[in-house]
């Protein structure tokens, strides 16, 4: 993924050069787009108070066109280095650019009408986004796990040899985990985009017996939800839940990452990430290919989940209100989004350039013989009337021992209670067997249908 970085001279965070997160939702949560929204509601209050006549309609006009070409950053800077907060900067602002009709800018509201509706509202456009990214990467492990639906390939535990899978089924586990992620959103969303148009502690008493319906006009046009009661801030269990849901996605994401990595290990090497023609992977050999962007998924991943800690700090609050959330807000809210977009976006980069070495799928899967039939004989054993006990002793020494084929079906009838239960031809049949990866297969097979006709219905 090619990048643009940032080397001024104001540059601090890796989220300020440009080197994670998209454009797009780097601007979502620049000042000026926070400012654009702030204006949005402002305008959309004002807006209906005239409708209303909670303000004369003059104003609400005059409010209304004056917001329409904009509010400069800079003047809110200025005013913020007097007034020392920052809401109360850009009111001050807006009053003085309305003219006679300053006085009626804000009429009513509290800072957090218009700071939780415009976060709200930001929240609103980096999930649209994140949506589309997370659609985009479940899209790309259903191609996968529809094409590799059939490829048997060595199943492990505990990074052992265990039984036979397939690649394809593999993607499917992760796919069917991709889907969750989708339909979490889908169903926290309702309960995160929310605002508040009700004054001082809530309560709405500037407005009368209008402020309800003031607050329902307004954030119905903003298209936000309304609470069924707010105090003066939207209550932060709300964001907690979002940044939650973002550090679980990454969670499930990183979860692919590792396994390729581990895919990727010399001694294994059935999977590789892609790598640029002219990329680097060592500075000092220049053999090295190494797993950097799944590295990098999990790297930012690991930062992600550090962030629900303050977020759920932030759900507990003094009385009514305090400002002990919002500094740490504006780090967390930005960064869970940016981090999220960046890990979902490198691991699609990575999926849509995945590389598949059969080869070396087929030649671990034909170390593993001598093991992965254990389980099958362990059980035919058992059918045929054998203590398990025994059958487990006798399976776990014969396999042990590396035989293959013919010579471990007569290892295993050289027990005599082997040999007193069972025929050569049945030990025959599960030793050169495949018995588990077509079930496997067939499984795959249909979360990949799913995860289509769920793609369909998301679009």
């Amino acid at each position: 993924m090619d990048k643009e970085f940032s080397v001024g001279p104001d540059v601090v965070l890796p989220l300020d050069e440009g080197r994670y997160g998209s454009p797009r939702m780097r601007e979502i949560f620049s000042k000026a787009n926070r400012y654009r929204l702030w204006l949005t509601v402002e305008r959309e209050v004002a807006r209906v108070q005239g409708e209303l006549g909670v303000i004369p309609r003059d104003a609400a006009a005059a409010i209304d066109a004056m917001g329409r070409d904009g509010i400069d950053p800079a003047a809110i800077s200025a005013a913020e280095a007097w007034t020392g907060h920052e809401l109360a900067a850009f009111v001050h602002v807006l009053s003085v650019s309305a003219g006679a009709h300053g006085r009626w800018v804000h009429f009513g509201l509290t800072s957090s009408d218009v700071i939780d509706t415009g976060a709200a509202l930001q929240l609103a456009q980096a999930i649209a986004l994140l949506g589309q990214e997370l659609r985009t990467l479940t899209d790309s492990c259903r191609r996968h796990t529809t094409k590799y639906a059939d490829l048997t390939m060595t199943g492990r535990t505990h990074g052992q040899y265990a039984e036979p899978i397939t690649l394809g089924g593999k993607f499917a586990v992760y796919l069917d985990a991709l889907l969750r992620t989708s339909d979490r959103l889908a169903e926290l969303s309702p309960r995160v985009l929310v605002g508040k148009v009700g004054g001082a502690v809530g309560t709405g008493a500037a407005f009368g017996h209008l402020g309800t319906e003031l607050e329902r006009r307004v954030l119905d046009r903003l298209g936000l939800g309304v609470a069924r009661l707010n105090s003066q801030a939207v209550a932060r269990d709300r964001i907690a839940e979002f940044v939650g849901w973002a550090a679980l996605s990454g969670a499930v994401v990183e979860n692919i990452a590792t396994e390729i990595r581990n895919l990727q290990r010399t001694e294994i090497a059935e999977l590789r990430e892609p790598m640029a023609t002219r990329q680097i992977g060592s500075s000092a050999m220049p053999h090295k290919r190494n797993p950097v962007l799944c590295e990098n998924v999990c790297s930012l991943a690991r930062l992600l989940r550090s962030l629900i800690h303050p977020a759920l700090e932030n759900v507990v609050s003094w009385h009514e209100r305090d400002l002990a959330n919002s500094a740490n807000e504006r780090f967390v809210i930005p960064q869970a989004c940016v981090l999220l977009e960046e890990v979902v976006r490198k691991m699609t980069t990575v999926l849509a350039g995945l590389e598949v070495d059969t080869a070396a799928i087929a030649r671990n899967l034909d170390r593993a013989a001598t093991v992965w039939m254990s389980g099958a004989l362990l059980r035919l054993l058992v059918s045929n009337g054998l203590a398990r006990a025994e059958s487990y002793r006798v399976v776990q020494e014969c396999v042990r021992s590396g035989q293959r084929g013919e010579r471990l079906v007569d290892e295993l009838l050289a027990h005599d209670m082997v040999a007193a239960v069972v025929s050569r031809d049945d030990l025959a049949a599960v030793v050169e067997t495949d018995l588990g990866a077509g079930w496997y297969a067939a499984r795959a097979r249909a979360v990949a249908d799913i995860a289509s006709s769920h793609t369909k219905g998301m679009m």
